[in-house]
């Protein structure tokens, strides 16, 4: 519609969860994958559950895949949620939190410890049998 305040783009779903370490699947096999969305115009709610029965053997960042709606490309887009982890390591007090990959399907997930910066997850934080529930909403 032309006009701003008129709904012409709602939908709701489901979708598939996943992670990729340093880029790969290799290894990676999930005891639960789900995911459900609803997007209202450029706004996209999700929420969903991962948990893993093997996170593989390759290293690197890790990042959640499968989201229903690449994200905006504009800098200054931002995501926010909750999560709650389980079957993690991390050597310090840690906030966890949701980075955007920009004109993508995939978002990083990030930790910070007490006094240091932001980093980005990597394998050594994931154990074999970790598990997170999560909902977060962005932009198109």
């Amino acid at each position: 519609s032309s006009n701003a305040n008129t709904l012409d783009d709602y939908e709701e779903g489901t979708w598939t969860a996943g992670f990729t370490i340093g880029g790969s699947t290799t290894g990676i096999t999930y005891n639960r994958q789900y995911g459900f969305y609803t997007k209202i115009g450029r706004l996209v709610y999700v929420n969903g559950y991962v948990s893993l029965t093997n996170k593989g053997v390759q290293s690197g960042t890790v990042v959640m895949t499968g989201l229903p709606f690449a994200c905006n490309s504009s800098t200054g887009s931002s995501v926010s949620g909750s999560m709650v982890i389980a079957q993690t390591n991390f050597a310090n007090d840690t906030d966890i939190g949701f980075l955007l990959i920009e004109s993508g399907t995939t978002i990083a997930l990030s930790d910070t410890a007490t006094g240091a910066a932001t980093t980005v997850m990597d394998e050594s934080n994931f154990e074999n049998n970790t598990a997170i529930q999560f909902s977060m909403t962005y932009i198109t």
